[in-house]
């Protein structure tokens, strides 16, 4: 099916906001565990300068293209503050 160039570049955009917010919790993820286990403080603070998830998050809601993508990621960034806080 053939599709229009801006929605391939905005469907390859989103799809690279996924990899980077993929990689984003994944990161944030272990640097957790590492605390948990060593109780370092620098793993601590690597925890928290993995948290790029909020802005990933805020970038996306700029260029998805239908109401419920918008909705579903503003209740993410919404739940993701919640827990982080």
């Amino acid at each position: 099916m053939w599709e229009p160039a801006i929605f391939k570049t905005s469907n390859s955009r989103i799809l690279d906001y996924q990899e980077k917010l993929a990689d984003s919790v994944l990161s944030q993820l272990r640097y957790e565990k590492k605390y948990v286990l060593t109780k370092d403080i620098l793993l601590y603070e690597q925890f928290l300068t993995a948290k790029g998830i909020p802005q990933i998050l805020s970038e996306l809601l700029l260029i998805v293209d239908t109401p419920e993508k918008k909705d579903s990621l503003s209740k993410v960034k919404i739940h993701y503050q919640r827990f982080n806080h």
